[in-house]
């Protein structure tokens, strides 16, 4: 049995249901929306009062365990998802990505003091815990600056800031209109700033079984709308040279090992010069927007198919 972790009923997501349908998994799904274009898709429901309160979740999940048969496998493809999923794989000692990792690296600050930690190359960064802060970032930070924030999603609040008092401007401004409302942010609004890095970015998407690389490829991607670095597009096959994939390669091996990454489909972020190769952050599930379609379409390789055959 497969369950699915599910933050919210977006209909780009029916084909994630469908293939696991079609593949003859028995498939759970926990939500709060009813949403009954899915029952054709999954065998059974869990419902759940706040997907985004972890103890409701967790103990809704084990009401179920208690009357109904084990579940062998937890999985998401929803950013706001991971850390729950985490916690659930956690409560059911099965195999996946565990909470003491996941939560490492869905904060985007505390990712970068861990890659520097573990000697990956890593942006400048400082927490903002406070206002006070700001006139110590002010002084430390040489501009233009990104301020995002650290449990963000899909671009959410990621905004350039060019002077010190458009960043004072920009952060009164976030923090105290109602972020908590975000359903990227929701529980989480703490934010942080990083230097900004006129490179190219591209995006990697990896398959991962006991701790080896199965899979990865590389998409390019167009450059960023700003302020606020809306997507504009991506292409792949990339058309990076060869000597810059092998060294992105070289990142990824590395980021698995320190990380113990093993069993899991990931989405890594990577801003590239001619010489550097520098993580931005990692995503816990498989891409969203058009990945899967691209790697489908341009590498004859299914993420969800193989996700679920890595379970």
């Amino acid at each position: 049995k497969l369950l699915v972790v599910n933050a919210w009923f977006g209909i780009s997501k029916i084909f994630t249901f469908k293939i696991l349908h079609e593949i003859w998994l028995h498939v759970i799904v926990l939500h709060t929306h009813k949403a009954e274009w899915i029952a054709q898709y999954v065998d059974e429901r869990i419902y759940t009062d706040d997907i985004h309160n972890s103890a409701k979740s967790c103990q809704s999940v084990s009401d179920y365990i208690r009357h109904w048969w084990i579940i062998d496998w937890v999985c998401t493809i929803w950013e706001e998802s991971v850390l729950l999923t985490s916690q659930i794989t956690d409560m059911l000692w099965l195999p996946g990505i565990p909470y003491s990792i996941s939560s490492q690296i869905k904060n985007k600050y505390q990712f970068r003091q861990k890659c520097i930690e573990y000697n990956i190359p890593s942006v400048l960064s400082h927490q903002i815990q406070s206002e006070s802060d700001l006139d110590r970032i002010v002084e430390h930070m040489y501009f233009p600056i990104m301020l995002k924030p650290c449990f963000g999603a899909a671009s959410t609040h990621t905004v350039k800031i060019q002077n010190p008092q458009d960043f004072k401007d920009t952060y009164y401004y976030i923090s105290k209109n109602n972020v908590e409302n975000t359903v990227h942010l929701k529980n989480w609004i703490a934010f942080y700033v990083e230097e900004f890095i006129e490179w190219p970015e591209i995006d990697v998407d990896i398959l991962i079984q006991d701790a080896k690389i199965l899979f990865w490829t590389i998409t390019d991607n167009f450059t960023w709308s700003e302020p606020y670095f809306l997507p504009i597009g991506d292409v792949k096959p990339s058309s990076l040279p060869q000597d810059i994939q092998m060294e992105i390669y070289v990142l990824l091996e590395q980021t698995i090992q320190c990380f113990k990454l093993k069993n899991c489909c990931i989405h890594y972020e990577i801003k590239i010069s001619s010489r550097w190769v520098i993580p931005l952050e990692i995503n816990l599930r498989m891409g969203g927007a058009r990945i899967y379609d691209l790697v489908k379409y341009a590498c004859n390789v299914d993420l969800v198919k193989y996700l679920a055959m890595i379970a």
